[in-house]
């Protein structure tokens, strides 16, 4: 286990669960060790790949060229590594249309376009090299939708697929009420990673109630929703007990509709060891992320992206430290194969492999991973993306280190402005800054800011 962690686990499960109207300043400072708590955790790593950092769709995509699809009109085709194609289908205003891709030894994602060129979804449900993607679109007005079929890794191999329109009809009632929650859905995740959190939740909530109302309270779409809420809102606000009791609700629908070997439920499991380590269920928890890496590895090989999530979340539960940096150093090595250079998942894995080298003093190591880091996410993620806070409060645990007390002040003061701005002043993210903002004044002698008294002599 991390070393910071510890402290943070307790700050969380004892003094401020049993203080909660203690202004929260005060609370830091009664803290009686005073130890230096990793940021790791202050905004809780999108070990979701929101399931799996999964950003929002934005972003304009130019088709020059793009194949027609028609009604039951199967195309058949071979797809280099790195080649995309590109397609088209033709709706009248209130038609509904569902396209299916059937994978033959390549994982794919759909890249789904608007009629102003607009990138509104990506499908990428099915990790394996085998089955199907399936698209859905509801035409709001008559025009031509575009699609571009994409390998969803920058390094596999090519393969085959097939694509066939299956169906086009008048949409339903049924079939507005699920457009309009796939909708919500998609604007949830957006307003997360942007981080409106209250907003992202009542958009969840009404995707979530229109679900239930149409396919019932166990299928995968329910499961879906539940993921969301439990990682990233009630994970980010700290409310443990509902993030487990949804996660929980969502892994049982996902192994009953899907099966354990199903992405969505390992996706699930691992989440759920996350959140167990957060409420000291240490041993649980690692039984968990080690059973979903085992079963992600029987899935999709050693060398799948998938494996590299499963391996990072047992590297932040485990107790071993050399186990962890072995597990850590596999999974970046996999994910830099699978993702290039710029994708949110490796500013997750070189801020744990930075915070990893920070707890243990090594801070030559520390400091290349957390500005690597840093770059990344402000080149991905812009620079007032809420996970900046990560960012910024393990640069100011290294600047503590080397003892550059001025340049941690300035660290932890924007990383406070952005959690009071984003989560409130009540946020127990803020105790773990300030109690670190408290140790660089008592580390200058300045022992009213830092709220405690001065040492006593070593003879008293």
């Amino acid at each position: 286990m991390f070393k910071g962690v510890v402290g943070l686990q307790k700050l969380n499960s004892g003094v401020w669960k049993s203080l909660p109207h203690i202004a929260l300043a005060l609370l830091v400072l009664s803290v009686p060790a005073y130890p230096v708590l990793s940021a790791r955790d202050l905004v809780a790593p999108p070990h979701f790949d929101q399931a799996s950092w999964q950003q929002p769709v934005t972003g304009l995509q130019k088709v020059s060229k793009a194949t027609t699809l028609n009604l039951n009109q199967a195309i058949e085709r071979e797809l280099a590594a790195g080649e995309e194609h590109h397609y088209q289908v033709s709706l009248r205003a209130g038609q509904y249309a569902t396209i299916k891709v059937e994978q033959r030894g390549i994982d794919l994602k759909v890249l789904v376009q608007g009629l102003e060129g607009k990138i509104v979804d990506v499908i990428d449900g099915e990790y394996r090299k085998e089955g199907n993607e399936q698209v859905q679109l509801l035409a709001d007005v008559a025009g031509s939708y575009f699609m571009t079929v994409k390998s969803s890794s920058k390094i596999a191999p090519g393969g085959s697929y097939e694509i066939e329109v299956t169906e086009i009809r008048g949409a339903t009632t049924r079939d507005r009420s699920l457009h309009e929650a796939a909708q919500l859905e998609a604007n949830s995740r957006t307003a997360f990673t942007a981080g409106k959190y209250e907003q992202g939740r009542n958009l969840a909530e009404k995707a979530l109630a229109i679900y239930e109302s149409i396919l019932g309270n166990e299928h995968p779409a329910d499961a879906r929703i539940l993921l969301i809420l439990a990682s990233s809102y009630y994970d980010d606000k700290q409310e443990f007990p509902k993030a487990i009791s949804l996660l929980q609700r969502a892994v049982a629908i996902c192994e009953k509709t899907l099966g354990h070997e199903n992405p969505r439920t390992i996706d699930g499991n691992r989440l759920l060891a996350y959140l167990y380590f957060e409420t000291n269920e240490v041993a649980k928890a690692e039984r968990l992320a080690q059973g979903a890496l085992e079963v992600s590895e029987q899935t999709f090989g050693p060398e799948h992206l998938f494996v590299a999530r499963c391996l990072n979340t047992l590297a932040e539960i485990t107790g071993d430290d050399k186990k962890a940096e072995r597990l850590l150093r596999r999974a970046l090595a996999i994910a830099e194969k699978w993702l290039g250079s710029d994708d949110p998942f490796l500013v997750i894995l070189l801020n744990e492999i930075g915070v990893f080298y920070l707890d243990r003093g090594d801070y030559e190591r520390a400091e290349s991973y957390i500005l690597r880091a840093k770059a990344l996410r402000e080149k991905v993620l812009g620079p007032e993306n809420i996970t900046q806070v990560v960012g910024l409060s393990n640069l100011g645990m290294l600047a503590r280190g080397k003892k550059e007390y001025a340049k941690a002040e300035d660290y932890y003061s924007r990383a406070i402005a952005i959690v009071e701005k984003v989560f409130g002043p009540d946020n127990p993210r803020l105790a773990i800054i300030l109690n670190n903002l408290a140790n660089i004044y008592r580390a200058r002698g300045e022992y009213e800011k830092s709220g405690r008294p001065p040492p006593r002599p070593a003879h008293l």
